[in-house]
């Protein structure tokens, strides 16, 4: 590419080739069809892309796959090349030798590494863009907060410093404007899930506002239009009325856990016959985050049913971005291969889990977990981080947090985890925990309200709202 590039005077070309290979390389990286190219390049390219400081990859374990493949695909290669590749990488000598001795023919590679873990990429400094709601009292258990539909408000935390300030664009009057018959002032209400796809947030479910009635035993239907925020144009679009419809119907549905990719959501539905029905069927449908659906085709797919016997809620689901569905109970863990539906039990978690639900979110090759709020009189004393080893097949514990609290976000960035929560010492917070080292860095705490899901942007993909 470097080589053409220079040949043809198409040095600028090559300059935006790289900037939009610093944030979507993770998702070409999942994508098969993608792989014969990218493993193509040659070795000055995959040096010119690793070696960039603004790359973006939620876990550097998936930049060491990619350079194994590329080295297997060349008929020969220089050894010295892929040490030079490697020694960009934010991972522990172990790790890299483990892999390395396994996958490529030349072994003892990483005892040739010279290893600068401390090397900042750009995207290490990044923002937590979170929706929040004043409310009068603080109650102990966050899940108990009722919402008497406040206006959505935003804040907006800046890392590594921790710094936070409010969003007003996400709900001025001017980014209301002509929004109103989508409720749009409270965009998101309890159990929506936000999602960032080509400029623009995308709202997916959360309970509908036009029930009045506060009290936790009655039901509370889920909103079936998918609202937008155009970044760009700082305005909330015309919602896509009925695009968040379950593909079966029963008298009472709610969702019990969403994880989107770049063009998909994956949702696992709770439906009941009746008010009284005791039976819980749980589901996985796929939603189509397109711009443009075909009508025959429709925007939601039915994917399987999870199986009864092996999931009761709560529970967790996580899209390795690939072709597994990871989902999680209070007991069970397993996989769902997305092509064929077929379901595998994989090792259960370390531990007791308790009886809330847990947290996930990682790459293809590993998946985090985060416990959720323990119980009174728990064994479950404070929430913990463990990690799945794909590939070896088996847990390792990472952390224990040394807090009880309520997770409200999870999430994996540039090959740390990122885990906001409430608990009545330090009302909401946010922690940074290294995965290799179980390093656990405070980063704000003491914010009142109740916060919901939040979402990890770039300053370059929000600037335009701060």
């Amino acid at each position: 590419m470097s080589h053409y590039a220079s040949i043809f005077q198409l040095r600028n070309l090559q300059d935006k080739v790289l900037n939009i290979l610093d944030v979507n390389l993770k998702y070409f990286l999942t994508q098969d069809e993608n792989e014969d190219l990218l493993c193509s390049l040659e070795y000055q390219d995959m040096m010119s892309i690793l070696s960039r400081k603004s790359l973006c990859i939620p876990c550097d374990s998936l930049l060491l796959d990619f350079i194994i493949k590329w080295a297997n695909r060349k008929s020969t290669y220089n050894q010295n090349n892929v040490i030079n590749l490697l020694q960009n990488l934010k991972l522990e000598r172990k790790f890299i030798q483990k892999k390395t001795d396994k996958h490529l023919p030349e072994t003892g590679i990483a005892s040739k590494l010279v290893l600068w873990n401390r090397r900042i990429r750009d995207c290490a400094r990044f923002y937590y863009l979170v929706e929040f709601k004043l409310h009068k009292s603080q109650l102990r258990n966050i899940e108990d907060f009722v919402d008497k539909g406040e206006k959505s408000n935003f804040y907006c935390f800046s890392f590594p410093d921790g710094n936070y300030s409010k969003v007003t664009t996400l709900s001025s009057n001017g980014s209301l404007a002509g929004t109103c018959n989508a409720n749009y002032f409270r965009p998101i209400t309890q159990g929506s899930y936000v999602h960032q796809r080509h400029g623009k947030l995308i709202v997916l479910g959360g309970l509908e506002d036009a029930n009045k009635d506060c009290t936790a035993q009655r039901y509370k239907p889920v909103r079936k239009d998918i609202l937008v925020y155009d970044i760009a144009a700082k305005s909330w679009l015309p919602p896509t009325k009925k695009s968040f419809v379950p593909s079966k119907h029963y008298k009472r549905i709610s969702v019990e856990s969403i994880d989107a990719s770049v063009n998909d959501a994956y949702v696992v539905f709770k439906g009941q016959h009746s008010d009284n029905d005791q039976t819980v069927n749980m589901f996985v449908d796929r939603v189509n985050l397109s711009d443009e659906v075909p009508k025959a085709q429709g925007r939601v797919q039915f994917v399987c049913n999870l199986p009864p016997d092996w999931f009761t809620p709560p529970c967790a689901v996580m899209y390795d971005e690939r072709c597994h569905l990871y989902v999680c109970g209070t007991k069970l863990f397993a996989r769902l291969m997305v092509e064929n539906q077929a379901w595998e039990r994989l090792p259960p978690p370390i531990g007791d889990l308790g009886d809330t639900r847990v947290w996930l979110c990682g790459v293809s090759d590993r998946v985090y977990l985060l416990t959720g709020k323990p119980q009174s009189g728990s064994s479950c004393l404070t929430n913990t981080i463990q990690v799945f080893d794909v590939e070896a097949n088996r847990w390792r514990l990472v952390c224990n947090t040394g807090l009880r609290f309520s997770p409200t976000s999870f999430s994996l960035h540039s090959s740390s985890l990122v885990v906001a929560g409430w608990c009545p010492a330090r009302h909401n917070f946010l922690l940074v925990v290294e995965p290799d080292t179980g390093t656990v860095t405070e980063l704000a705490s003491g914010v009142e309200g109740m916060m919901s899901r939040g979402i990890i942007a770039h300053a370059a993909e929000i600037q335009s709202l701060l």
